[in-house]
């Protein structure tokens, strides 16, 4: 007799608490389809309890789970509680799915919850939205894990060499750190294995805050609400912040090449994210690339939700990216230039080129063993790193960065030099 027929013959309090305790949704799709009696037993009065446990077992991430939960009103044909405007909307997704907190909250309503009337066959199609995702998730991480195993990033060979813009010599001539061409070494490239639990949650994310703006979409279509979304983006619609608020003067840590807070890289990261998955769904357009129809299984979380600190769930890059971090040290802070003394011969660079490397996706371990963060995270090393970083631009992008700095430098050297020849 076949396992299966075991699980058919399960009296209903057993066969709920398997349910109850599989790990994620993709568990509970395959089981519902194998099962018939798992299928009528979800269907009867079970769907929510089962659904809401499976979704917060702590394999999925908590702001997916957000995002999850607020588009399961726009398939019932209603809005979310306390949602009246365009602007609810937005405040609501930006405080229950990103990092950003406003002070005071614009948002100060509980996290959403499954609606009691929620119909199982609204569940059931979030299941099989959750396996297209899941297929879609697979596909762009293979697409970005090929591009980044192919480079071959390089350090200095002088250890203790430092990027630095200065006047040398009694003629005073201007040498900026990006003309600045030290000696280079290959890095010894370590490839750490497939995708891990952190990258591949946020990818799943992105497309589920790509499929959000999606429902939003189409319920606008459905005269559900009365605001319009016509010709709104992903990101305008489901990581929506001032963006030019983020990048205020008063927002940046002055002492770390204008680094901002860490709530603001957390949802700046979202938006790189959401950046990824499009850019991998217009290159697979380009190719006709189609996603895997062979059953895909993401990993689990490699830690018990319950237990792990708010420091921990930092450094795991629950809310935010160390590789983020280093970027806004490697492009310094926006409208600002630093002309003298060390300072990263990227100044300016955007992250584009990096993000289409999947940057953005990857965890520190892996950024790490390619070479382009230091293992403890010491800004005193960001030198070795930020060759690295440029090692790996290319020709067009370095010519960019190179203009851009060449245009600040020449509206700051005169004035510089004029100083120090005031001072000798």
């Amino acid at each position: 007799m076949s396992p299966q027929c075991f699980i058919e013959k399960l009296a209903p309090s057993l066969l709920l608490t398997i349910l109850t305790h599989l790990p994620d949704l993709t568990s509970l799709d395959n089981f519902l389809t194998a099962s018939p009696a798992a299928y009528r037993l979800f269907d009867s009065t079970h769907a929510i309890k089962v659904f809401e446990t499976v979704l917060t077992s702590g394999n999925t991430h908590e702001y997916t789970c957000a995002l999850i939960r607020i588009i399961i009103p726009f398939r019932s044909g209603t809005l979310p509680p306390h949602v009246h405007s365009l602007n609810d909307f937005q405040e609501m997704v930006t405080h229950d799915t990103t990092s950003h907190r406003y002070d005071p909250p614009e948002w100060e309503h509980l996290p959403l919850i499954l609606a009691p009337d929620t119909p199982a066959a609204v569940l059931r199609g979030m299941l099989a939205t959750n396996r297209k995702i899941v297929r879609q998730t697979a596909c762009c991480l293979d697409y970005y894990l090929e591009r980044f195993k192919a480079l071959r990033p390089r350090h200095p060979l002088d250890k203790d060499f430092h990027f630095v813009s200065e006047f040398q010599g009694p003629e005073r001539r201007y040498v900026p750190s990006w003309q600045l061409k030290p000696a280079e070494n290959p890095f010894p490239v370590r490839d750490i294995g497939p995708s891990t639990w952190l990258e591949q949650q946020r990818v799943l994310r992105a497309y589920w805050r790509v499929q959000l703006c999606r429902e939003v979409q189409d319920a606008a279509r459905k005269g559900v609400m009365h605001w319009s979304v016509d010709g709104m983006s992903v990101i305008d619609l489901c990581c929506h912040v001032d963006i030019g608020n983020l990048l205020d003067d008063n927002d940046f840590d002055e002492n770390s090449y204008g680094e901002p807070y860490v709530y603001q890289q957390g949802t700046l990261l979202e938006h790189e994210l959401v950046e990824s998955v499009l850019h991998y769904e217009e290159k697979s357009k380009e190719k006709s690339m189609r996603p895997t129809s062979a059953p895909v299984h993401l990993g689990l979380a490699p830690f018990n939700i319950s237990t792990i600190s708010d420091d921990d769930r930092e450094v795991l890059g629950w809310h935010t990216s160390i590789t983020y971090t280093f970027f806004y040290r490697l492009g310094g802070r926006p409208g600002h230039h630093i002309p003298m003394g060390p300072c990263s011969p990227l100044q300016h660079v955007e992250f584009k080129p990096f993000r289409d490397l999947g940057f953005a996706i990857w965890s520190r371990e892996r950024m790490v063993a390619y070479g382009f963060l230091d293992p403890d995270a010491r800004s005193d090393q960001d030198h070795t790193y930020f060759l690295a970083w440029k090692s790996v631009l290319g020709h067009e992008n370095m010519e960019q960065v190179e203009r851009e700095n060449q245009a600040w430098d020449e509206r700051n050297v005169d004035r510089l030099r004029n100083r120090l020849l005031s001072q000798s």
